[in-house]
């Protein structure tokens, strides 16, 4: 069983690089709770004097003024903070964004995929999606530091024919509607122009927002061969 230490020279710990940031709310939260009773609880600290685990907690007790107790385990990093913090407060796509971006160019994926997501303002599902050049989404292969970019080249081309549907659609960065033109990007009997022409011709008016995108490509499909004796299945 590992020593428990405490301290109050909180000039001697730091946070983990790529860790969370705090968050302000359950910060106070946790200010106020303490303030009436300080439960024992002990955060985890590596070799490098690096907190782990426990950082609302260190930064609740450097506020009041009250000992931070913690273990060390040498070894501890970035993986762990993870695994430690996934099985507690769910970590979200911007977290995971976030923590493999500070991680000093480790990541470069990562740094295009931010790029790509500020240039467009569409969600990670949209972007995922875009960059994977798939309706397949692998949420886990992002969320542990092992996504890469299949072809940034044509995820820009896609994102900006998607985009010039916009005057047509004012939600087309929901990502069902990414996603199924994704899809339809690669499906060989579809062509973009015809389906912009389709939708300056009135076709627009039949676009409605769709819960799947099976439902989102059934609607296009309509959209598609709207006027047109020559009917396209694309579903």
């Amino acid at each position: 069983m590992n020593t428990i230490l405490s301290t109050t020279n909180y000039d001697d710990l730091s946070f983990l690089k790529g860790n969370r940031p705090i968050n302000k709310a359950h910060l106070n939260n946790l200010i106020k709770s303490m303030k009436n009773r300080q439960l024992f609880t002990t955060g985890i600290v590596n070799e490098k004097d690096e907190i782990c685990d426990g950082q609302h907690r260190f930064a609740a007790c450097k506020s009041l003024e009250k000992p931070f107790y913690y273990t060390v385990e040498p070894g501890y990093g970035l993986v762990e903070v993870i695994a430690l913090n996934t099985s507690s407060r769910k970590w979200t796509s911007e977290n995971y964004l976030n923590c493999y971006l500070e991680r000093d160019g480790d990541y470069p994926d990562y740094v295009k995929f931010k790029q790509f997501m500020d240039k467009y303002r569409m969600g990670y599902k949209s972007c995922i999606g875009l960059l994977n050049d798939t309706s397949s989404i692998n949420t886990r292969s992002f969320n542990n530091g092992t996504f890469t970019i299949k072809s940034y080249k044509k995820a820009v081309k896609m994102a900006d024919m998607i985009m010039q549907t916009a005057p047509y659609y004012v939600r087309c960065r929901t990502w069902n509607y990414v996603l199924a033109m994704v899809t339809l990007f690669n499906n060989k009997d579809f062509q973009f122009e015809r389906f912009l022409k389709r939708l300056d011709s009135g076709g627009s008016r039949k676009m409605m927002t769709c819960s799947t995108i099976k439902e989102t490509i059934i609607m296009i499909e309509e959209i598609y061969n709207f006027r047109s004796k020559e009917k396209v299945r694309l579903y």
